[in-house]
């Protein structure tokens, strides 16, 4: 036991040290998930869920997601899951301010943001997720596609995710915490984006899973998200994510 809770640490030491210098990129955001899932018959199960999102240094609140997912396990290997995601989202309204130019024209430049609305998008969602156990480590790679239907009056289109995630066969302290870590892609099939251009997120996290109670789990984690610029390059920002739900 005290060889694992070693080798535990220099695991959870290594991911927090790869990711936490470059977490704080341009904003530290603070995501909330409380969740309630459960096992139904003939290898059935449902998963609901609801996070909270919140920017600038956790202190504006900007995202809303709410999950309803029925979960199929085909073989040990395999599960199926068939869902619909609601997203509400903040959106500034942007202030500009014009000046007259020497020929009579005007232009207008942008000042700052004033009143907000809230974006509304609906996302049916399909899961595909592989599982596998090497030497007690546990991996799964879900294959995760989305049909993005959003209300700003632009096309519908497909997302495709790719999640890689590393669980260890540590089940430590009473609360039985579990390191892992993960890493996702992200590829979008949206209009006006083509080539390599499509793939244009990335995420790489690194936490730790608990049990607090028979029927009570959650975690912590940070993260690492990068979207591709504009222009160019990458732009990142830090995330502290904190887990909390209910498994029947």
């Amino acid at each position: 036991m005290h060889k694992h809770w070693l080798n535990a640490l220099a695991v959870a030491a290594l991911a927090l040290g790869t990711v936490l210098p470059y977490a704080r990129g341009n904003d530290t955001q603070l995501w909330l998930k409380f969740f309630v899932e459960g096992k139904l018959p003939q290898g059935f199960s449902v998963h609901l869920e609801e996070e909270l999102r919140y920017q600038d240094d956790a202190s504006e609140f900007y995202d809303e997601e709410t999950l309803a997912m029925l979960k199929y396990d085909v073989t040990d290997w395999l599960n199926i899951g068939l869902g619909h995601r609601v997203v509400q989202e903040r959106k500034n309204r942007p202030v500009y301010t014009s000046k007259k130019q020497d020929d009579g024209s005007l232009s207008y430049s942008k000042v700052g943001d004033g009143d907000h609305y809230w974006q509304n998008e609906q996302r049916p969602t399909l899961d595909l997720t592989l599982k596998i156990k090497l030497a007690s480590w546990r991996i799964d790679d879900r294959n995760r596609f989305e049909w993005r239907m959003k209300d700003d009056g632009g096309s519908d289109y497909l997302r495709y995710r790719n999640r890689l995630r590393v669980r260890s066969p540590w089940k430590l302290t009473a609360l039985a915490l579990n390191p892992y870590a993960y890493g996702e892609g992200f590829v979008e099939d949206k209009p006006g984006l083509s080539g390599s251009d499509m793939f244009n997120r990335y995420r790489l996290a690194t936490g730790l899973s608990a049990q607090f109670a028979e029927n009570i789990k959650g975690g912590l984690y940070a993260m690492l998200q990068s979207d591709r610029g504009k222009v160019s390059g990458w732009d990142r920002f830090g995330v502290i994510g904190v887990d909390m739900g209910v498994s029947f």
